[in-house]
């Protein structure tokens, strides 16, 4: 194995969050909002191994291997965590969206919910998400050389014990600044009648994969085909990342509730899976009230 690599990251976010109309004339509408986050980081935990040979001989039950391992953990694995250990970060999310919104596209506020009813043709958005870092001070990091044959007759049933059994430890503490999975969102939407839309949407993780705290997004392209309407929705992405390749997927809504998965027929007709995806959730509505005045009949 070369540049062997795993981060695991756990935190919580207390967000504040300022969004506004920044232009609203003739048929160009843009607004944006921001996001200012403090961090709780909670679990942290990294191994690495720059380059690891092995082999085993099962007449004999011997490993051999090559090279090292290091790993490091935050907290102690025997003890319960609790909220004194919690290690506080900054952060923050930043995006905006352009909507082109000709005067053909109008409405009737008699009939139709001003704040609800769709009035663009073709928009566009950019968000930069989970730009922010967590400091973890005085964490231990074992490093393990590996270069020895070892007889597996008598390992231990817990990983870290293997490893102190077998191998020598070199034990160095330090501080572990950890960078959020900061990725770049870009999103185009077009409306072809008032029910038919289509969108692109693609993410970009920014964190260097050399990092040896990064976290990192899966960059992943989408092309989503979708029937919308105030009830139902249906749609159907296609999506391309450097992980699972090609794949397909489908997803509904129906009133607040809504299901669906990014790779629902890939995973269906593929003999060899290497991602999958579901999700869903309930969204509770907070109905805005409207006022529609009269109109006087002329005699």
């Amino acid at each position: 194995m070369q540049n062997l690599d795993g981060t695991t990251h756990v935190w919580g976010e207390i967000g504040l969050v300022y969004g506004r109309t920044i232009l609203d004339w003739n048929t160009h509408f843009l607004k944006g909002g921001i996001t200012l986050k403090y961090l709780l980081g909670g679990v942290f935990a990294q191994g690495n191994a720059e380059t690891l040979t092995g082999d085993y001989d099962s007449a004999q039950r011997t490993l051999n291997t090559n090279g090292a391992f290091s790993y490091l953990l935050n907290y102690d694995s025997d003890a319960d965590f609790t909220s004194d250990e919690l290690t506080p970060g900054y952060g923050m999310d930043l995006g905006f969206v352009y909507e082109y919104r000709p005067r053909t596209r109008s409405f009737s506020p008699g009939n139709e919910d001003a704040r609800g009813i769709n009035k663009y043709q073709f928009k566009v958005g950019v968000a930069l998400l989970d730009f922010g870092t967590i400091k973890y001070k005085d964490v231990e990091r074992s490093t393990y050389n590996l270069d020895a044959s070892v007889d597996t007759n008598n390992f231990a049933s817990d990983f870290e014990q293997k490893l102190d059994d077998n191998y020598t430890r070199i034990d160095t503490q330090g501080n572990a600044k950890t960078y959020l999975p900061t990725s770049l969102r870009l999103n185009a939407d077009y409306s072809f009648t008032k029910n038919i839309y289509a969108s692109v949407n693609y993410t970009l993780s920014l964190n260097p994969k050399t990092g040896l705290y990064n976290g990192n997004t899966l960059n992943i392209l989408s092309l989503t085909p979708r029937f919308e309407s105030k009830i139902f929705s249906f749609y159907a992405p296609i999506n391309y990342s450097n992980l699972g390749k090609l794949s397909f997927g489908a997803g509904l809504r129906a009133g607040p509730l809504f299901l669906g998965s990014g790779t629902l027929f890939s995973s269906l007709f593929s003999k060899k899976g290497d991602l999958a995806t579901a999700y869903f959730g309930l969204k509770i509505p907070l109905y805005h009230r409207t006022t529609v005045k009269p109109r006087r009949r002329r005699r």
